[in-house]
């Protein structure tokens, strides 16, 4: 695929965003954790995914890929991580919303599964798939995605567990949420919750250690808890909800009239309320 192509499909999207802010919330979804959901819910929610693959590529799941490999660098190595990535997730939601309005992008508290992260419901053979198969080339055989093909150089789901056959134990339940939420200002707040995050890709691997993590669909249900932990943080006091600062991968101070991508900005995404979702609590219940 042709980069400029690429960049210009990606552009095309600017006109479904225009209306990002023209309606008013009539009600707030609800963003569960996955296991929260029915059976029959997780099934709408990743066939959904996989509707937005359909068509000639590059497909419309493609260049949301392609979009974040472009903002990459901004969107991880900045004070804007946090909300960009909240953009982002609200972007494909309203996207998928489109296929059916009953959808939210569940999200995964993998604070309850540190100790054999391998062994999650969400990893199993009836959604998101497994392991790679070392036999061939680290595909993912199992599960709903086993027929996924990326708009790249590999034809699959690829991931690389890094104890061989399983997920090495990672940060406890006290480092992944109490941790973060214990900070006093956005940038230790920020920077703590990222710390934690980036552990989580680089331990399943393949893709969603890489400039294209979406191309491994469990990349949403991981930035939605991310997402959680700073919309809890935001809720703990009035000062949380309205901070932001740091610097921008350039180096200039962080603002809220900051641009992320399309026409949204920091200032846009600060409250979740004003998206119209909120997040449900999970007990590991």
């Amino acid at each position: 695929m042709r980069l400029g192509t690429a960049f210009a499909l990606v552009g095309a999207l600017l006109l479904a965003a225009n209306d990002v802010w023209a309606d008013t919330c009539t009600t707030t979804r609800q963003r569960r954790e996955f296991r929260q959901l029915s059976h029959a819910e997780r099934l709408t929610f990743l066939n959904s995914i996989k509707t937005l693959q359909e068509g000639p590529r590059p497909n419309r799941y493609d260049q949301y890929v392609q979009l974040y490999a472009s903002k990459f660098l901004n969107s991880q190595y900045s004070a804007q991580f946090l909300p960009w990535h909240r953009a982002y997730l609200f972007e494909v939601e309203k996207v998928l919303q489109t296929i059916d309005p009953s959808i939210t992008i569940p999200y995964w508290d993998w604070a309850y599964d540190y100790e054999a992260p391998h062994t999650s419901l969400l990893l199993s053979s009836a959604y998101f798939g497994g392991n790679g198969d070392h036999s061939h080339d680290n595909c993912v055989v199992d599960g709903v995605f086993a027929d996924w093909k990326p708009n790249s150089d590999n034809d699959c789901i690829v991931r690389t567990y890094d104890g061989g056959d399983h997920i090495n134990p990672w940060w406890s339940w006290d480092d992944l949420r109490k941790l973060p939420l214990s900070q006093s200002g956005y940038v230790q707040f920020s920077d703590t919750t990222q710390s934690g995050y980036v552990y989580l890709p680089r331990a399943i691997g393949g893709q969603l250690a890489t400039t294209r993590a979406p191309d491994d669909p469990l990349f949403f249900l991981i930035y939605a808890f991310v997402d959680k932990l700073w919309a809890d943080w935001q809720k703990m006091s009035e000062g949380n909800a309205n901070a932001y600062s740091g610097r921008n991968f350039d180096q200039t101070s962080a603002k809220k009239t900051d641009t992320l991508f399309y026409d949204y900005h920091v200032e846009d995404v600060m409250d979740t309320r004003s998206l119209c979702y909120d997040y449900v609590d999970y007990n590991g219940e």
